[in-house]
């Protein structure tokens, strides 16, 4: 079943930031504008580096219609107000400019990375960063644990490859390629499984994406990447699952940006089915407001005006829209559409 479209906001995801365990997703590393929120049309993302936000273009992914991440299709993520993921948040640390690999037990193994990353280069016939500017220290050190005898060097070459397609070329088929490379080196390292996972997100994939995101998961014990497996499921047509994968999910334990996500993510899943009126209670019911509104509560709020706007609730569109207005006039389109609400009221 294809993936409902609309205009909202967008996790990438479900993204992480700098878990110590797995890569990246970004949310893995990007942000983009509202995408598709509770029902419109996909708004999608351009990639925004490292956590910024691409204007216009997708914040909330909805469903796309051709696929969820950068590669021009949408990311699907949140209906109003999601976020695309984007290099699997572990291992994109690093290239972030946070958690670049220290020297402390990993001289040899970085230097051995480094030198995959100058063959790598050679090969290619031009610069290549270096893996140990990519992949922090922490996706080194798993990776130096788990990696088949003497694959140390392929796998963070390969998942640095991936990460660098995901959140500087906008290539998801070629980050698949890579991660794929890299799960065959070091098939139990959960930053290798999610970087896979999101590349499959991203490429459309969306079946392969949960498989290889639950094993991220299961390895690493930690519960990050669910709001971007809430919104596979809500890609492969199954809303409620979201919603259920919300309701047994302890945000608390979460990073409040990640915690924002899956709370989008379920929120449109009630667009999906019909019920935006439930999405919005369920934003006003968990939703915290700080004076100073970060990217992930403007997303948040964008979602909430998009699903209002569906509901059938013009007054209180108005509101959630003049809240992202009154912090950033341009995220997105809400500008726009406060003006258009304004107008008819």
């Amino acid at each position: 079943m294809p993936p409902v479209e609309d205009n909202q906001p967008r996790p990438g995801r479900p993204t992480p930031s700098g878990r110590p365990s797995g890569p990246k997703r970004n949310p893995p590393a990007r942000r983009a504008g509202p995408e598709r929120a509770a029902g419109g049309r996909d708004a999608r993302p351009g990639r925004a580096g490292s956590g910024g936000r691409s204007r216009g273009s997708g914040a909330p992914a909805g469903r796309s219609g051709s696929a969820a991440g950068r590669s021009g299709s949408q990311d699907r993520r949140a209906g109003a107000g999601g976020r695309r993921p984007t290099a699997p948040a572990r291992a994109r640390g690093a290239a972030e400019g946070r958690g670049r690999p220290t020297t402390s037990g990993r001289e040899r193994d970085s230097g051995e990375a480094r030198g995959a990353g100058a063959r790598g280069a050679a090969d290619q016939g031009g610069p290549e960063p270096a893996v140990g500017e990519v992949l922090p220290g922490e996706a080194l050190d798993e990776l130096r644990e788990t990696a088949r005898p003497h694959a140390f060097a392929e796998a963070a070459r390969a998942l640095a490859d991936a990460v660098l397609a995901l959140s500087e070329d906008g290539d998801p088929e070629a980050a698949v390629r890579a991660a794929r490379a890299a799960k065959r080196a070091a098939p139990r390292a959960a930053s290798v499984r999610e970087a896979l996972g999101v590349a499959l997100y991203q490429a459309g994939d969306y079946r392969g994406a949960r498989t290889e995101l639950a094993a991220a998961q299961r390895i690493s014990g930690r519960r990050d990447l669910d709001a971007m497996l809430a919104d596979v499921e809500r890609a492969l047509g199954r809303p409620e699952r979201a919603i259920a994968l919300f309701e047994r999910s302890d945000r608390s334990r979460m990073d409040p940006d990640t915690a924002d996500e899956l709370l989008l993510v379920a929120a449109s899943a009630y667009g999906d089915l019909g019920q935006p009126a439930a999405g919005v209670a369920l934003i006003r019911r968990h939703a915290r407001w700080p004076a100073e509104l970060a990217d992930h509560h403007l997303r948040l709020a964008y979602a909430e005006g998009a699903l209002a706007e569906q509901a059938g609730d013009p007054a209180r569109a108005r509101d959630a829209f003049a809240r992202v207005v009154q912090a950033d006039p341009d995220f997105h389109d809400a500008a726009e559409r406060l003006e258009r609400l304004e107008a008819s009221s």
